[in-house]
């Protein structure tokens, strides 16, 4: 999960940040970075599901390195 946060777009990460590590609100987030509240809803939208992609793929080829290796 680090690697997928550490390959988000800057402008995602950031948002991801202020909201899941600092545990701002949305609004607090906003105004931190000076934008409106739709921008970083959609922001934190796409980081989500960018990272649990990511997860998910990291998931898949750790299971298929696993089977390729008889476990």
């Amino acid at each position: 999960a680090r690697r997928a946060i550490a390959d988000l777009p800057p402008q995602q990460r950031e948002v991801l940040m202020l909201v899941t590590v600092e545990g701002q609100t949305y609004e607090a987030a906003a105004d931190t970075l000076g934008i409106p509240l739709g921008t970083v809803m959609s922001r934190l939208a796409r980081a989500r599901v960018s990272v649990a992609r990511a997860v998910r793929g990291e998931a898949r080829t750790t299971l298929a390195e696993k089977a390729a290796r008889g476990g």
